[in-house]
């Protein structure tokens, strides 16, 4: 569905709260891409729906699939069980990772791979946190982003324009992705 253009890297996207991840991540599906659905164990927000956003599982079951080897990749962020599993891994297209996530990655696996950071000014993610969440749960994320992207550096495209166009971050993403 990507037209006579061919995409030879999967794609990562990394952003603090509110960032464009999730916005761009719907774009890429309406293209045809397949989606990873990570697992946590954090609580669903607002409208997110199980099997779709996330599977959310329980600590137990997180800790269970942790002690097989069942993940990929995993992370505890703000106290929450994150985790991509080895199939999700090898069959999809698009991965949402956090910092940690992405330094989990082996360099052999780094290099098929295209990171799309979008470092989007405070003022706007607050804006946007304020329509999702309440002020009290602003600040912590704030925080807990501002450790975790404190040294982030591994990424092949960031985009600092909130109002980024779609079509034209995907074009830079083709054609990185096949130099």
């Amino acid at each position: 569905m990507l037209g006579k253009e061919k995409l030879n890297k999967k794609i990562i996207l990394s952003s603090k709260a509110a960032g464009g991840k999730d916005f761009f991540r719907t774009f890429l599906i309406g293209k045809g891409l397949k989606p990873s659905i990570s697992q946590t164990t954090r609580d669903p927000r607002g409208n997110e729906v199980d099997g779709v956003d996330y599977h959310f599982i329980e600590e137990k079951e997180y800790l269970e699939m942790v002690a097989c080897d069942m993940f990929h990749e995993h992370v505890i962020f703000k106290g929450n069980g994150y985790g991509t599993t080895e199939q999700s891994f090898k069959e999809d297209d698009v991965f949402i990772f956090t910092p940690g996530g992405i330094d989990q990655l082996p360099l052999k696996e780094r290099k098929d791979f295209i990171v799309v950071y979008f470092d989007i000014p405070l003022d706007i993610r607050v804006n946007r946190m304020a329509e999702r969440i309440n002020a009290g749960e602003i600040q912590e994320r704030l925080e807990k982003d501002d450790e975790a992207f404190f040294k982030f550096r591994d990424y092949d495209i960031k985009v600092k324009n909130p109002y980024f166009k779609p079509d034209s971050l995907l074009k830079a993403i083709i054609n990185l992705s096949n130099v």
